[in-house]
């Protein structure tokens, strides 16, 4: 069996879905038709390999949780649509240490050390 790939799949640059695949067209197969993607065309598709991503632990298809996606390091970044785990305010979030927190909460973090 081949090792787990996690995959940033988009039809554009400004949004993709998390997908755990073993190649790049399997990445493309399974997100293709995802009601995240704009586009209807598969050739639109891109697939790209994130190396520094564990995902051995996952099951093969599109995770749709993107805390999970930016705590494994698939998504630098969620601009919205979900909570601080610190605060819980919807906001721009980013991976502190395992942790998707919003800049305020990211910078109490920061200034504690």
């Amino acid at each position: 069996m081949k090792k787990k790939k996690a995959y940033y799949v988009s039809d554009n640059e400004e949004y993709g879905i998390f997908v755990v695949a073993e190649s790049v067209k399997h990445a493309k197969r399974l997100g293709w038709g995802n009601e995240c993607l704009c586009n209807d065309e598969y050739t639109d598709l891109t697939a790209k390999w994130n190396k520094e991503a564990k995902v051995d632990d996952l099951e093969y298809g599109v995770v749709d949780d993107m805390k999970e996606g930016l705590r494994r390091g698939v998504f630098g970044f969620i601009d919205e649509g979900e909570d601080c785990d610190q605060c819980g305010v919807e906001s721009f979030l980013t991976n502190v240490e395992g942790k998707c927190l919003c800049s305020d909460c990211e910078e109490k973090k920061e200034n504690k050390k």
